[in-house]
């Protein structure tokens, strides 16, 4: 009997492969127990000609039976991810964390969500969980800060930009972020010296010279400000006809 040809059917199989693949990331070749187990039963799932929704419903049963594989859920959020449906990706994610509440980078996934979905807060705290389980988690400082940026945080800001560059000095996007951070105090200097170091780190990165181009402008230095458009035309010809700052 063929395979359905559902949605469901496609997610289900994808998942299956996302098992595979973690276990060769972990250099085995086979798949435990649990997981052939795990994997029969939702062959059979999408074998049968059921709807869609019911599919679902099973499929969600399934994996709560099996709390030992809670990658599995957490590649199954993202296949779903890949489906633009940001609010089911989420439920997802909180099924996850009920079974397993330790997973640092679920909680930031989720909080990337929520922070795309204009939570702000809920996003905040879901980057304040992930950091508390793992300390050297700098995406999560990066989310973190960005989101305090945008709420206009900036001093929470640049405290979670100066972690990450104090786990990895060579970090030019945290320069970059921090420098954004600094302008936006008004602090002119400090913002100048972190477009700087970014570049230093990055020269291909054509955000900072724009920035830092649109900065000198105001500094008066309008050599300077010429010198960092006409680099970053020639990193981006298109930038000669649209023009951006990012700061």
């Amino acid at each position: 009997m063929s395979v359905p040809k559902t949605a469901t059917a496609i997610k289900v199989k994808i998942m299956l492969r996302c098992i595979t693949i973690d276990k060769a990331h972990e250099h085995k070749n086979y798949l435990s127990r649990g997981e052939q187990v795990l994997a029969k039963e939702t062959s059979e799932l999408i074998r049968r000609k059921d709807d869609i929704s019911s599919n679902e419903s099973n499929l969600s049963q399934i994996l709560s039976n099996y709390p030992q594989h809670a990658h599995v859920h957490k590649n199954k959020g993202l296949v779903n991810l890949g489906l633009n449906d940001q609010h089911q990706v989420i439920k997802y994610y909180d099924q996850l964390l009920q079974i397993n509440p330790n997973l640092a980078e679920v909680y930031r996934r989720r909080g990337k969500l929520r922070e795309d979905l204009g939570d702000y807060q809920g996003a905040i705290e879901d980057y304040n969980q992930a950091l508390r389980i793992n300390p050297l988690l700098t995406k999560a400082y990066t989310n973190r800060g960005i989101v305090f940026s945008a709420i206009g945080e900036y001093q929470q800001a640049i405290t979670d930009f100066s972690h990450i560059l104090q786990l990895n000095p060579n970090d030019a996007c945290a320069y970059y972020n921090r420098a954004v951070a600094y302008y936006k105090l008004g602090d002119y200097d400090r913002a100048l010296k972190n477009y700087t170091r970014a570049l230093l780190n990055n020269p291909n990165l054509i955000e900072a010279y724009v920035s830092r181009g649109s900065l000198r402008i105001e500094l008066g230095d309008k050599w300077g400000a010429t010198e960092d458009y006409i680099q970053a035309v020639r990193l981006n010809p298109d930038f000669a006809a649209n023009p951006k700052t990012s700061s």
